[in-house]
């Protein structure tokens, strides 16, 4: 009983552990160290006709962002961070409903990471509240611009449940696509088979037709054979005719029993 209370114990100890680590640490920060203040990314982000007099649009983002990648300048990365965080605003404003910032929550620092630090913006609005974090390096570069909208926890669970139900569904249609190959597999042999036949026939003709021909050169050969024979056979005893003196011929007393020729 004393090692199932101290296992609890010892699990409770780590999750407030584990949950004191998610903990935000705020810093102390002087904003005058900081080239790209929050306040003015901030407002460039959220009002940039304050500062530019006139709305941004898609089309003088494009070209702002194609101008600052062909320079290479220090202050190019930062502005790039700036209208990605313009982008990530415009994004977001649908979900957060008629944004404002929120004055009773003053922007602070938090740690960051490699020693930088995240200066928070909170925004209130009709639909839901949302955060603006500005993320800094240890050489107070602006790195990034997050726009995070907080949802309610049963909008989250049903975000969640939707992301469940849509990766497991692609995991269960990839299964069956998988089983239905395997499935196939088993007619690739019996199409291999019918393939091997119809290789296999014409084949069999061509070897047919090749022992016919073979056959057919033999017989003529035979045929010639016998001819020549005969030729020869008439030759010597014409020869042994004309030798004794004799006017006939005959093939008696003799036999041609083969023939070598002579290439």
């Amino acid at each position: 009983m004393k090692k199932k209370i101290y296992s609890l114990l010892l699990m409770l100890v780590c999750i407030f552990a584990l949950s004191a680590c998610g903990e935000e640490v705020r810093v102390e920060k002087d904003t005058y160290e900081i080239a790209f203040a929050p306040e003015d990314v901030f407002l460039y982000v959220t009002q940039p006709e304050m500062l530019l007099g006139e709305p941004l649009t898609e089309e003088m983002v494009a070209e702002a962002e194609h101008q600052y990648r062909q320079v290479a300048d220090v202050r190019s990365p930062q502005m790039l961070a700036v209208l990605a965080g313009w982008r990530s605003y415009q994004a977001s404003i649908d979900s957060i409903g008629n944004p404002q910032r929120d004055e009773s929550q003053p922007m602070y620092f938090v740690e960051g990471k490699d020693g930088g630090v995240i200066a928070v913006f909170h925004i209130k609005g009709d639909k839901h509240p949302a955060t603006i974090e500005l993320a800094y390096n240890s050489f107070d570069e602006l790195q990034s611009v997050t726009v995070s909208v907080q949802l309610t926890l049963q909008e989250a669970m049903q975000r969640a449940g939707t992301n469940t139900m849509i990766g497991m569904g692609t995991v269960f249609v990839m299964l069956i696509v998988i089983m239905i190959i395997i499935s196939l597999l088993k007619i690739v042999p019996t199409l291999q088979e019918a393939f091997a036949k119809k290789e296999e026939a014409p084949a069999e003709a061509v070897d047919k037709a090749i022992e016919n021909i073979i056959e057919r050169e033999a017989a003529e050969e035979e045929t010639d054979d016998n001819e020549l024979i005969a030729v020869i056979a008439a030759a010597i005893a014409a020869a042994e005719a004309t030798a004794a003196g004799s006017a006939e011929i005959s093939t008696e007393g003799f036999v041609v029993r083969s023939i070598r020729r002579i290439k």
